[in-house]
């Protein structure tokens, strides 16, 4: 007799049962081992989420503690730019008011500088020129009339 010759219908339901049962187990087997693999990349990929967090957390302390930093000096600069008016204006008065004085004085100087030059030329034949930087100007003195 052949394989499967003298099996009974039932015996046959049987096999197929559990070879049904043995396949399902199989599968189920493979899942699960399939789910243990995906469990374990999962933590791995965990891990390194919970590390680099860590790290984006130290990064991001260290831009909080240089935002503090240069808000105080922001703040500091502004103190300082609030109180500039009050420390400065007499001084930028003092000094416009000296300008301004000077000023005046050094337009005079320009303007008698020229009178005598013009006085110089009228009177002396002087010409700018021909003035001769290295040998003295030589001319008669001036006496007003």
């Amino acid at each position: 007799m052949g394989p499967g010759a003298g099996t009974s219908p039932a015996e046959k339901l049987k096999k197929s049962q559990g070879q049904q049962m043995k396949d399902a187990g199989l599968e189920i087997q493979g899942l699960i081992e399939r789910l243990e693999v995906q469990v374990k990349e999962l933590n791995i990929s965990t891990r390194k989420d919970k590390e680099g967090l860590q790290e984006f957390d130290r990064h991001l302390g260290a831009l909080k503690e240089e935002k503090r930093k240069i808000t105080a000096d922001i703040a500091a600069k502004e103190k300082y730019l609030a109180s500039f008016e009050e420390i400065i204006k007499p001084l930028d008065d003092q000094f416009n008011n000296i300008e301004g004085f000077l000023k005046g004085h050094y337009d005079s100087a320009k303007v008698k500088y020229d009178k005598g030059i013009k006085l110089l030329e009228r009177e002396f034949d002087y010409h700018r020129m021909y003035r001769r930087p290295d040998k003295p100007f030589f001319g008669v003195p001036f006496k007003p009339k």
